[in-house]
């Protein structure tokens, strides 16, 4: 018991945690953001994986060149961070255009606006791009598929299987998977649980 801090600096520092935790030497952290003062430096000194730069090779590149650099100056290890990225994907047909291909997801944003955060690409195109981000050093991809994109899915074990019109997509995670739903409760993603799943 106590009273609220004004600040971070306030906080009483006579504060328990009990029952304490049973992991050592804590709960393994996953720190989203790319924050190259603080965010990647807490990163380095506490972190055991962290989510940057939006599936973007030159960000991503970037931001690992920052965490690299913050657990040299801590003396971490940095190939004992998980490093991961996310994808927003609207997989369409080889030949398709982007800018029509897209239209039913994108609303009244503009395909510019659009594609600042979603990657519009082929299927082959989208494993290219993981192959080049796994070259510079991400180890954990997150993708996001709209779900509202195909007309139907269907999962068995650790199957996905989706159609969209006679195009059919499937993947197969290593471990289980569960779906997870943005702020507006649209289910965007499949999610994974384990540092070392393969689809």
């Amino acid at each position: 018991t106590g009273t609220a801090a004004a600040s971070a600096k306030d906080l009483d520092t006579g504060l328990l945690n009990e029952p304490k935790g049973v992991q050592k030497p804590h709960i393994p952290l996953w720190l989203g953001g790319g924050g190259e003062t603080i965010t990647l430096k807490l990163v380095a000194q506490w972190g055991n994986a962290s989510n940057f730069g939006g599936g973007k090779l030159d960000v991503c590149e970037q931001k690992m060149g920052v965490l690299r650099q913050h657990c040299a100056n801590l003396d971490r290890d940095f190939n004992t961070i998980t490093r991961s990225t996310n994808m927003n994907l609207v997989l369409i047909e080889p030949g398709d255009d982007p800018v029509a291909a897209s239209a039913p997801y994108r609303g009244s944003t503009s395909y510019e606006d659009f594609t600042s955060n979603y990657f519009v690409v082929t299927p082959d195109d989208c494993a290219a791009h993981i192959r080049q981000l796994e070259a510079i050093g991400i180890n954990y991809v997150i993708a996001y598929f709209p779900r509202a994109a195909f007309d139907e899915i269907v999962e068995r074990e650790n199957w996905i299987f989706a159609r969209k019109d006679d195009g059919y997509l499937a993947l197969y995670s290593q471990h289980p998977v569960r779906w997870l739903a943005d702020k507006d409760g649209a289910i965007v993603e499949a999610r994974a649980d384990a540092s070392d799943n393969v689809w």
